[in-house]
Order: C-alpha cells, then structure tokens, then sequence
C-alpha cells in the first residue's frame, strides 16, 4: 500500500476529488502513517490489486488514489480476497 500527502512533493497523485501534487510513502503491512513519519496522510492506494472502501460500496481500480480528509481515518485489511480500507 502507498499513502500520499497533498500539496507537497515532485509526484502527481489523480484522486476522486482532482490531480495533486504529492509526495508518496509505502506503507509497510501492520504499520500507521505515524509509525513512518508521515503525519497527515492525504490520500492511500493499492497498487497491485482492485480494492474497496466503505463497506464494499466503491471500488477503486489498481493504482487509483482515494482522498482521505482530516476527520477520516482509515483502517486496511484483506477481506474475502481482496484488500478493504474502511473509515474508522
């Protein structure tokens, strides 16, 4: 999984919400934002897989960068197969 912040960096990071100058950091399995340095994380992905958020309500494709804003936290896991990423 990658986690992004907004508004910093070299990279460019296509969300839901537009396309972001960001700054990108894998994050290793089991470990928070906070554990790598990164304190306010933007937006996440997964990079090898089509994954799901929200009770499996969206879908978002290999790659795709889903925004997370201030109040929303997320928590990630593999479920029936396939990584989910839940607000927490």
């Amino acid at each position: 999984m990658k986690v992004a912040e907004l508004g910093v960096g070299s990279e460019t990071c296509v969300t839901q919400q537009g396309t972001f100058t960001c700054k990108t950091y894998w994050l290793p399995s089991g470990k928070k934002s906070k554990e790598i340095g990164v304190k306010d994380v933007d937006a996440l992905t997964v990079e090898n897989a089509a994954w799901t958020t929200n009770n499996n309500s969206t879908w978002f494709a290999a790659g795709a960068w889903e925004r997370i804003h201030d109040d929303q936290g997320r928590v990630c896991s593999m479920k029936d197969g396939h990584p989910a990423c839940y607000q927490n």
